[in-house]
């Protein structure tokens, strides 16, 4: 059984919940009506991490490993960028906060601060 004679047979094909569809349906009350304040909210959450990640690795003197470090996290912010399920988006800030926390410490460790007199 393939696709096509599954959607023959009347049933819908579903994508992922949480990827933006092709119309763009943020809000299930008024379709196209764009997104929502909580979006706005946690739009703004996942850019403060991107800065604090932005800060951290300027600490990094050895230029490679930082080039590294932030193009990591860069593809980690590409990879979910089509995200609008605002529960999934939660978890990935979360996600990000922890590894963070782990990277900033490894940081830390590794390229202790020298303008601290």
């Amino acid at each position: 059984m393939n696709i096509k004679s599954i959607a023959s047979r009347g049933f819908q094909l579903r994508g992922y919940a949480t990827v933006l569809p092709s119309k763009g349906v943020w809000n299930k009350r008024k379709p196209d009506s764009g997104p929502t304040l909580e979006h706005f909210l946690l739009r703004q959450q996942a850019i403060d991490l991107w800065r604090d990640v932005l800060r951290a690795t300027n600490k990094i003197t050895d230029p490679s490993h930082k080039t590294e470090m932030r193009q990591y996290v860069r593809e980690e912010y590409e990879a979910h960028r089509h995200v609008i399920d605002p529960a999934h988006i939660r978890y990935l800030i979360s996600v990000g906060r922890t590894d963070f926390k782990t990277l900033k410490s490894y940081i830390d460790a590794t390229w202790p601060d020298s303008k601290k007199s």
